[in-house]
C-alpha cells in the first residue's frame, strides 16, 4: 500500500505518523549549491513504486494540500516544519540540516534522530529528492518534487515571483501537465481564494512547438483528447497567445518561473465587477 513519507524531513508524513526510516546511501556527486535550499519549499508531485511478493506497484500523482508538509531551510542550519490545520498553515516542528554532496541530512531537535534523503536535483526553483526502503519483505522507493516558494515566514505563507528579463522560450518546448493551482476568484466584491493540487479531471496538459503552436489536452473516457490549438509568443516574462485569425486572447499571461523540468504561469482576467487570477505550476513530461 503507498505511503506518503515525504522523505522523511522532519518526519514529513500524512500527520501525525511520525518518523519512518530512510535510505542510507551516500551520495557521491555534488548536485548544486546548498545555499539554494534556503527558503520554504512545498511537494507538489509524488511518484514511486512499491514492490511486495515480486509485484511492482508504481505510482505518479499530485500531492493534495492535507497530505503534506511544508519545509523551510533556514540559513543557520535549522529547519521548519509547518503543517495545513484549519484552513491555514502552523509551525510543527523545528530540526537541523546539513547538505553532504547529493545527501540531505536531518537531525530532529526532539527526538535526536538522524535521517536521510538523496538529492536528485536542486536549483533555486525545485527540489527533486527520492528515499528507498528494502528488506525480506520488499521494497519501497518514493520521489517527490518540491517548489520553492521564494519568502518563507512563520506562518509557512510566500509567493513565487516573477522578473522582467526575457526567459528562454526554447525550454518551453515539449509536453507539460499542471501540479499545483492557487489564485482567486472576485465577482460582485467577494473574493475566494484556493491552493491545491490538481487532477485530471480538472486541468488540462498543454504542449509547445517550435513553430509556435501550442496545443492543449483534456482528459475524457480515460484517454487524453486535443482540446484547442493556438499560437503563442514570449516577450520578456510575458506570454501572448492568438487565435487562429492571429488576433490576440486578451488574458494577462506571465512566467514566474521557467527551467527545463518546472513552468510556473499565471494569468489574469478582469470583465467588470468579476476577476479571475490563477497561478499554476507544470512539471515537464517529455
Amino acid at each position: 500500500m503507498k505511503k506518503l513519507n515525504f522523505l522523511c524531513l522532519l518526519g514529513l508524513l500524512v500527520m501525525g505518523l511520525g518518523f519512518v526510516s530512510c535510505s542510507d546511501n551516500e551520495g557521491d556527486s555534488e548536485v548544486g549549491d546548498a545555499s539554494l535550499l534556503i527558503g520554504l519549499w512545498e511537494p507538489v508531485h509524488v511518484e514511486g513504486y512499491e514492490v511486495v511478493d515480486g509485484v511492482k506497484r508504481p505510482w505518479s500523482e499530485p500531492i493534495a494540500v492535507n497530505e503534506y508538509s511544508r519545509i523551510e531551510f533556514l540559513p543557520d542550519g535549522t529547519a521548519k516544519r509547518y503543517d495545513y490545520q484549519d484552513d491555514d498553515w502552523e509551525f510543527s516542528a523545528l530540526g537541523n540540516y546539513q547538505m553532504k554532496e547529493n545527501v540531505l541530512i536531518l537531525v530532529d531537535v526532539n527526538e535526536g534522530t538522524r535521517e536521510e534523503a538523496t538529492i536528485l536535483s536542486l536549483t533555486s526553483t525545485q527540489l527533486v529528492m527520492a528515499t528507498t526502503e528494502s528488506d525480506v519483505d520488499g521494497e519501497y522507493y518514493q520521489e517527490i518534487t518540491y517548489r520553492k516558494i521564494d519568502s518563507g515566514s512563520d506562518d509557512g505563507g510566500g509567493e513565487i515571483t516573477g522578473g522582467d528579463d526575457q526567459v528562454d522560450a526554447s525550454l518551453l518546448l515539449g509536453l507539460w501537465e499542471p501540479v499545483y493551482s492557487e489564485g482567486y476568484e472576485v465577482i460582485d466584491g467577494e473574493k475566494k481564494s484556493w491552493s491545491k493540487a490538481v487532477t485530471d479531471e480538472d486541468y488540462v496538459r498543454v504542449e509547445f512547438f517550435a513553430d509556435g503552436t501550442v496545443k492543449s489536452y483534456k482528459y475524457q473516457g480515460n484517454n487524453w483528447v486535443l482540446g484547442s490549438l493556438v499560437n503563442y509568443q514570449v516577450k520578456g516574462n510575458s506570454m501572448i497567445f492568438f487565435d487562429e485569425n492571429g488576433n490576440i486572447i486578451e488574458i494577462e499571461s506571465i512566467i514566474h518561473t521557467l527551467t527545463s523540468t518546472q513552468f510556473v504561469l499565471s494569468t489574469k482576467n478582469v470583465d467588470g465587477n468579476w476577476e479571475y487570477y490563477e497561478k499554476v505550476t507544470y512539471r515537464k513530461m517529455e
